[in-house]
């Protein structure tokens, strides 16, 4: 892979915000990639994958320890436009990033 940023489109924005509107940490080839999303807010959760077929994404929502949320807090959609027609293969949350690992749907 050639470049190390992957875009990002927020699809609903809700109360986790991105810290960029991109991926970083990019590796991978042809087949599987991985990178990092970094977020905002601390100590949120993935909520679901986004599986449509089309665009891989997830929603980002908050937690009784995210700092500074109420539990009506609404959650964050994002997709991975530059992978369409690839699937989510796991997805891990830290303090402040996402971690994002997909394979291409063959």
């Amino acid at each position: 892979m050639k470049k190390d940023k992957v875009k990002i489109k927020v699809v609903f924005q809700g109360s986790p915000k991105l810290s960029h509107g991109y991926g970083c940490g990019l590796k991978g080839d042809n087949e599987a990639v991985c990178f990092f999303v970094d977020i905002k807010q601390i100590y949120c959760t993935v909520s679901s994958y986004i599986l449509d077929g089309l665009t891989p994404g997830v929603t980002i929502d908050t937690t009784k320890d995210t700092h500074g949320f109420t539990k009506d807090d609404k959650t964050t959609e994002i997709q991975f436009p530059d992978f369409d027609g690839w699937d989510i293969h796991c997805v891990g949350i830290g303090k402040y990033e996402l971690a994002v690992a997909l394979t291409k749907n063959n």
